[in-house]
């Protein structure tokens, strides 16, 4: 098993490694977190293993512990076995750690050879236990996460959760039964109805029509597995203010991507509702709950660092992040990537870098944004079979962009000129 540590707050300002012939101890001291960094983001696409070798962190648990431990204590703590990730020694079993920075590692004698001089406390809760480096989760949001504790989950696989498993709905006839029964449930007409999960190659066509069959009162929102697509029944779209004059204002290519009389929006046609839909399925009432909760769940499946690139750009959905994942004492730090699909969109090119920049102040404690880093999207989703395909699709459907060709070039030769290493959202053979 891992036992999990929590990180501090400290940063990192030197790095290096000593190697004593006899001992073999390895001395870790102080890891240059801003390389540190950048040398994991730049990994986010490779293998999970091949990040953990360059982001080595042993987590400890330090919740409930009896030891106050002041910045300059040395806590030595012992386990059956210590995975080290090191190939030239895989395992030790000694590790001391002094704040949030590992300074030893060897054998318990060796250690104490090595730190001779020093005031040591031993700590062995872990003698009959595993200790492994933290898990890094290198491609996660916070807020599409914790639609597992917002929405009602209908999906075509079986989610275990902490306090509940929901099983899968395998098919159209099952998928409709379970979403009638969930909605009579419903107590409040007043209150939006989201299900999450919704899958058409399993669970058949749905629209709007569907939808408001099922009821024509309560608001229902369906939000696709992907959550790249939403259906509304017709009391949804009354109660966010969606009708066809909000459509005939928006770009050609949102436009495109909308069917109001199916009350179906898709990849950039969500551009136009997002904002409305967001601000209620994410109230603090309902988000900060589900944050604690995914905190819990993210700690208890082994992370110490989470990674979100190309987060959605929302002022309130970041104050509520700060609020929980930002707290010190969250037992992982993360780490955003602005969406440059924001900037490029909404501002003229020579304010882009000036205006993503800004972003960066805005996350803080145990999360940040990564200096200098974006991420730019080309097509539409694998799960809704809107990614481009060179090809095309035997049923004759086509893919979607999430950024128009011409934008995305010009998105990306800004963000190329001021040195930004240029992260990219793409599926499809097309969309290369």
């Amino acid at each position: 098993m891992h036992e999990l540590g929590r990180n501090r707050k400290n940063h990192i300002k030197e790095q290096f490694i000593v190697k004593l012939d006899k001992a073999q101890v390895r001395l870790y001291g102080s890891f240059f977190l801003s390389q540190l960094r950048d040398r994991l983001m730049s990994k986010l696409t490779n293998s999970l293993l091949t990040a953990l070798v360059y982001f080595f962190t042993i987590l400890i648990v330090f919740t409930n512990s009896t030891i106050a431990q002041e910045p300059g204590d040395i806590i030595v703590y012992t386990a059956r076995e210590i995975v080290t990730l090191d190939e030239d020694r895989p395992l030790v079993e000694a590790i001391a750690v002094q704040g949030d920075r590992i300074i030893a590692t060897g054998t318990l004698n060796e250690v104490h050879q090595f730190l001779a001089d020093r005031s040591l406390t031993i700590d062995s809760r872990f003698n009959d236990l595993v200790i492994i480096p933290g898990l890094i989760n290198q491609h996660e949001h916070a807020w599409l996460a914790s639609l597992l504790f917002i929405a009602n989950i209908l999906s075509i696989e079986d989610w275990v959760l902490p306090d509940k498993t929901v099983s899968r709905a395998p098919d159209e006839s099952e998928y409709r039964q379970r979403l009638r029964s969930l909605v009579q449930q419903h107590a409040d007409s007043n209150q939006v109805f989201y299900t999450w999960g919704y899958h058409q190659l399993f669970h058949g066509e749905l629209s709007r029509a569907d939808l408001d069959a099922i009821s024509n009162t309560i608001p229902i929102v369906v939000l696709q597995r992907s959550i790249h697509e939403q259906i509304h029944n017709s009391a949804a779209l009354e109660f966010f203010g969606i009708d066809q004059s909000l459509i005939d204002n928006a770009p050609q290519s949102v436009r495109n991507q909308t069917n109001l009389a199916e009350g179906h929006f898709w990849e950039q046609g969500q551009s136009l509702i997002i904002p409305r839909v967001f601000a209620d399925l994410f109230h603090p009432e309902r988000y900060l709950p589900a944050l604690e909760q995914l905190e819990k769940y993210w700690h208890s499946a082994g992370t110490t660092l989470v990674a979100e690139p190309g987060g959605i750009v929302s002022p309130s959905l970041i104050t509520a992040q700060n609020q929980v994942l930002g707290d010190e004492n969250t037992p992982f730090r993360m780490y955003y990537i602005a969406d440059g699909r924001s900037f490029i969109s909404n501002n003229s090119p020579t304010e882009v870098i000036s205006e993503t920049e800004k972003l960066y102040a805005t996350a803080q404690g145990m999360t940040e944004f990564i200096p200098k880093q974006v991420k730019l999207f080309a097509d539409g989703a694998m799960f809704s079979q809107l990614m481009q395909m060179s090809e095309g699709y035997l049923d004759g459907h086509h893919g979607e962009w999430l950024m128009e060709p011409e934008l995305f070039a010009s998105a990306f030769q800004i963000y190329w000129d001021a040195g930004y290493q240029i992260h990219v959202h793409q599926n499809g053979d097309a969309g290369l």
